[in-house]
């Protein structure tokens, strides 16, 4: 329920931020080009006050109409604004590399950031590098998952970590680093260079291609409902499937919620929250490799829960102690002696933890999932995540610690009340269930 919370950031959350900075994209390009001295009531309907973003309603809503329909219409409608989007970003980065100038880049790291704040940028864009994830929460509806699964992760990733470093190296050498705009860089950075024509065009590309995102963002929110809902863990209505085999209800309700959170919640408020919801998630996920691929020994039960535990916990510590406290001699050396428990740990869990056989559901090794470097790149993602976690503003951890109050009422107050566990067990429900839970993969 926990890591289901947290992954509602990603998918939900997320969706309105994007929806929302849609909206405010919307009001600033109309701002710009109609004259601030005229009396248009377009922009009294575009932005009227209170936190209340129109366009940001409409998009949402028009998102969640294309997955009413179903997977096939918003899969065609995905892929056209995949190609236009990734059109856009290599047009705007090329553009901006012939208006580059490289006293721009120098230094690389302004000082008055550091190295710190290189970290401090990230944990807040953290939430928009994710997505690929995605992929694997409608692995039910690929075909052959076990080769196609990995090859679309590995491919989004890599093709999502070279349009970022390339576009980012671009947009800075193009415009001084203290003059990039928050909301509309490249828009901004081409009227700032005095290439009008380009402007119109980015700012234009990014309202097309933009909402494609929000689409993509809520697509897998139902089918983690429809998990949840399948073990007890939520209401069934979530996993019930209409005639066309589409997760209706379960659309319905996350978009609901999605469209009043764009609608009246401003992006600055969304930003950091979302970043640390994924930030957990994604710790959650290093540590449920380990335990699929080690085990305790057997006179010693639970001492891989146990060292995971300790690891992650002096992961968090580790990471605020070399966020704020290096400043110091003593700071320092808490920090490096924690820095060594933490190494300690991980060392003693790969020695004591034997590593099991890899295998698939149906027991046949050469179908499973092959994950290489266990525990050390789980263990490494992990620490590397509380590292980031740790680099983001207060106001949005506490907003997290409420959120994930309000997750565990749910879990004692519903979920482990009606959890297949504690209902027909699992056996009882995997024989009763069969077939019954099945996307199709024509819809």
């Amino acid at each position: 329920v926990l890591a289901g919370s947290c992954m509602t950031l990603e998918y939900v959350f997320s969706a309105s931020a994007v929806a929302r900075s849609w909206g405010d994209k919307v009001v600033e390009y109309a701002k710009a080009n109609l004259d601030p001295n005229g009396n248009y009531p377009v922009l009294s309907f575009l932005d009227p006050g209170g936190g209340v973003n129109p366009f940001a309603f409409i998009i949402s809503s028009v998102a969640v109409g294309l997955h009413l329909r179903g997977v096939r219409e918003s899969k065609t409608v995905t892929n056209l604004f995949s190609l236009l989007k990734v059109a856009l970003v290599i047009f705007m980065t090329t553009v901006s590399y012939s208006l580059m100038q490289p006293g721009n880049l120098v230094p690389f790291v302004p000082a008055e950031f550091g190295i710190g704040g290189i970290f401090r940028g990230a944990s807040t864009l953290f939430f928009g590098y994710i997505g690929y994830d995605e992929i694997c929460c409608v692995a039910g509806e690929a075909v052959n998952p076990s080769r196609n699964l990995p090859i679309a992760v590995i491919a989004s990733l890599i093709t999502v970590t070279i349009l970022y470093m390339v576009a980012a190296v671009a947009l800075t050498g193009m415009v001084p680093y203290e003059d990039i705009s928050e909301t509309s860089p490249f828009p901004d950075g081409f009227r700032y260079r005095g290439v009008e024509w380009a402007s119109h065009l980015a700012a234009i590309g990014e309202l097309v291609t933009l909402p494609l995102v929000v689409l993509v963002s809520i697509m897998a929110q139902p089918r983690l409902q429809y998990a949840m809902a399948h073990d007890g863990l939520l209401p069934a209505i979530f996993c019930a499937l209409d005639s066309k085999g589409n997760l209706w209800w379960g659309t319905l309700i996350s978009g609901v919620v999605m469209i009043i959170i764009a609608t009246f919640v401003p992006f600055t408020y969304l930003n950091d929250l979302i970043s640390a919801g994924i930030l957990i998630a994604f710790s959650m996920t290093d540590a449920s490799v380990i335990l699929l691929r080690h085990k305790s020994p057997d006179d010693k039960p639970f001492q891989l829960e146990k060292l995971l535990g300790l690891f992650n916990a002096l992961a968090i510590i580790s990471g605020i102690l070399v966020s704020y406290c290096l400043d110091t001699f003593w700071g320092r050396c808490i920090a490096g002696t924690v820095g060594v428990l933490l190494f300690a740990v991980g060392v003693q869990l790969h020695r004591v933890c034997s590593r099991q056989a890899e295998h698939s559901a149906s027991g046949d090794s050469k179908d499973g999932f092959r994950t290489p470097l266990v525990p050390l790149l789980p263990l490494l993602g992990s620490a590397v995540n509380w590292y980031l976690v740790a680099h983001l503003a207060t106001f949005s951890l506490v907003l997290l610690v409420i959120y994930l109050i309000i997750t565990f009422a749910i879990y004692f107050l519903y979920s482990a009340k009606h959890s297949v566990a504690n209902t027909t067990g699992w056996q009882r429900h995997g024989e009763d269930a069969k077939g019954n839970y099945e996307l199709s993969t024509d819809h």
